[in-house]
């Protein structure tokens, strides 16, 4: 109600949309979220949102700073998003929000979105794409957790997130990892 009241309902319409269209973001550049809103003044909107305290931070960072939302300001935005926006434009905003994330280099960010909105086969993309850097750094529990994430047809569609959930485990549990490239193998070879 605190956030709803001080923040949002005092904000323009411009505001209001422009904070609606970039909830999904868990962080973003000024470039990230200009292609969410379309506003051509996001400069000077997320300065103003900065400097007034409204809940948003930045980062000094090159080639460019990064702002983010407090956790409770995007719950709010995320959570009014969902109350005035059709589904499938709430979905379309994640999927955008998700791309951004991808071209950031923030991978885990991107997954997270991509199963937020369902995309089970955008999720599949980058975990094939991912799985081998991230075993590679020791994440193999985030790989496998991800996969159990994706629903089973999607898991046999897509045998490469299978191979990558035992590549995951075969250190860990050798026994469940052997189970998993079996059943990889056999999805390969039906396929």
């Amino acid at each position: 109600d605190y956030l709803a009241g001080e923040i949002f309902q005092k904000s323009d319409a411009r505001t209001q949309q422009f904070l609606l269209h970039t909830a999904y973001l868990p962080e973003m550049t000024t470039a990230m979220a200009h292609a969410l809103s379309g506003d051509e003044g996001t400069a000077e909107l997320l300065a103003d949102l900065t400097r007034n305290n409204y809940f948003v931070s930045v980062r000094e960072t090159l080639p460019e700073p990064v702002y983010q939302y407090h956790p409770m300001l995007r719950d709010f935005l995320q959570a009014r998003a969902a109350e005035s926006m059709p589904k499938e434009r709430r979905r379309e905003l994640q999927r955008a929000s998700a791309r951004e994330m991808e071209q950031a280099g923030r991978i885990e960010d991107a997954v997270a979105l991509y199963r937020e909105c369902h995309e089970w086969g955008e999720m599949a993309r980058l975990i094939e794409a991912h799985a081998a850097a991230l075993v590679g750094q020791g994440r193999g529990e985030t790989i496998a957790r991800w996969v159990e994430e994706l629903p089973a047809d999607v898991q046999t569609r897509r045998p490469w997130t299978i191979y990558w959930s035992a590549a995951s485990q075969a250190r860990v549990t050798p026994r469940e990892g052997r189970i998993l490239y079996e059943k990889a193998f056999e999805l390969f070879r039906a396929g």
